[in-house]
């Protein structure tokens, strides 16, 4: 992994996407992101 994409994670990032782009990759990736907010949220409304 090079050493931008290392310093990226430490700072905060938790994903990135690498060229060329793959359709089904980026699709896949954002489905995941996409449930990963819909639980967190879930989690804060339950909290409050």
């Amino acid at each position: 992994m090079p050493p931008r994409r290392i310093e990226l994670l430490r700072i905060g990032a938790n994903d990135y996407i690498v060229k060329p782009l793959i359709k089904q990759e980026l699709s896949a990736r954002l489905s995941n992101l996409i449930t990963t907010k819909q639980l967190f949220d879930q989690v804060k409304i339950q909290q409050e």
